[in-house]
């Protein structure tokens, strides 16, 4: 073991000491493990959701008696809703800390037989501990080099000594593999294998909904705005002023962020002159409507099917963290964004250099963006590359499923 990994579990075991009178973080351990075959996933980022969730419902469906528990940083998404997914159990919670006394005490409640790791984030004490339990690990999906959160002392040498201790470790591409071979994995035990899949599973979707909306909306041109902040509302409605100068009875469609602002937005409308429906009023868009506001809570499969362009929210200002392009892409919509989208930065420069997405940063290039992209050939063709690339990582997810079934398989045998 290098020096500076030494250091770091002995500084994390003193750091533990002096913490003596606080309790060790006890939710992890309070629910009961499901009894049989247990496949723990960790997800270092938001951008690694997606994919892990396409993985646990593949998986669920080949092993029908398998649970699954699933851990992320503090503070990296919402509730995931992994139970919408898959009829085994999912147990989301918080990554224990940098504790060894706290990372024990996980790995002794919930004894996992495999832990799939996914993405390049290190976090050494439990890399080491979950390692001396005997757990098979495979990194997947790493699209960048191995790295930490936080400060770390040598980091070069504790990264070697990390990476090694993976049994395998599937890379997003060649250049990738080439560097985490360079940061210490193992040549033999590293693969690229390429991008996993990022198409989150459907929930069930209704086409006689969609022919009914469709009707109701009649050959209308339809862009979609979706997940906007507060601060992009007037970015959009100016976009959809300008816009309709040139596309006659253009209907925009908007889901916000936050839904308890819907109605504030529609009598803002309201006033400035819009002719307004809201869905959350059973109202429906009829051919004079010029916004209609849907709800947060609804699946935007339907708007999605529906628009052939969509702007996708929270990545106009700095702030903003991006909204997931996944299941625009899988869809068939032409994708407009900010440029703030940090939470799924690589996706979306795989959309970009396929020329399925158009960037704009203010409303003069949104408007722009709308009524370039209303042109059917091109929503068409930028559509298509969106779709290229939602498929392109069904294979390297399957390769990724038949390795982790064959790892479980030959650990029943031994």
């Amino acid at each position: 073991m290098p020096l500076g990994l030494k250091l770091y579990l002995a500084t994390a075991s003193r750091s533990e000491d002096r913490r003596q009178s606080e309790p060790v973080r006890s939710e992890a351990v309070r629910l009961a493990r499901p009894a049989g075959r247990l496949v723990w996933f960790h997800i270092s980022s938001n951008e690694q959701i997606s994919p892990i969730k396409q993985l646990i419902s593949e998986l669920a469906e080949r092993m029908d008696q398998t649970s699954f528990l699933i851990t992320t940083p503090i503070g990296t998404t919402e509730n995931l809703h992994l139970q919408n997914i898959c009829d085994q159990p999912c147990i989301d919670l918080a990554t224990p800390a940098e504790s060894p006394k706290e990372i024990a005490a996980f790995l002794d409640h919930w004894l996992p037989d495999i832990v799939i790791w996914s993405g390049s984030s290190l976090r050494p004490a439990l890399l080491v501990a979950t390692h001396a339990h005997n757990i098979p690990m495979i990194m997947v999906n790493a699209c960048k080099t191995a790295y930490f959160d936080f400060k770390m002392r040598w980091k070069n040498s504790v990264i070697d000594s990390l990476l090694k201790l993976y049994s395998k470790l599937f890379a997003c591409d060649g250049n990738t593999a080439n560097l985490l071979i360079r940061q210490g994995a193992d040549k033999e035990s590293t693969y690229i294998n390429g991008a996993l899949d990022q198409n989150q599973p459907a929930s069930y979707f209704n086409d006689g909904e969609r022919d009914v909306m469709a009707e109701i909306i009649g050959p209308r041109p339809i862009w979609f705005a979706t997940k906007i902040n507060t601060d992009e509302i007037e970015i959009i409605i100016s976009a959809h002023k300008e816009a309709s100068k040139k596309s006659h009875r253009l209907l925009l469609i908007i889901s916000l962020k936050h839904a308890d602002q819907e109605n504030e937005l529609a009598e803002k409308l309201h006033n400035n002159g819009w002719i307004v429906a809201q869905q959350s009023l059973d109202q429906q868009p009829d051919e004079n409507v010029q916004v209609f506001i849907v709800g947060i809570e609804e699946e935007p499969e339907l708007w999605l099917r529906l628009s052939s362009v969509c702007f996708l929210g929270n990545s106009l200002n700095s702030n903003a963290i991006g909204t997931a392009p996944y299941q625009a892409a899988a869809l068939g919509s032409a994708i407009m964004h900010g440029p703030f989208v940090t939470s799924y930065q690589s996706y979306y420069k795989k959309l970009e250099s396929a020329g399925a997405t158009h960037m704009v940063e203010t409303a003069a290039d949104l408007t722009l963006g709308v009524q370039k992209l209303l042109a059917p050939d091109i929503a068409a063709k930028m559509a298509h590359a969106g779709w290229e690339v939602s498929i392109s990582g069904a294979v390297a997810t399957q390769t990724v499923l038949d390795y982790i079934i064959n790892t479980l398989d030959e650990l029943e045998q031994v």
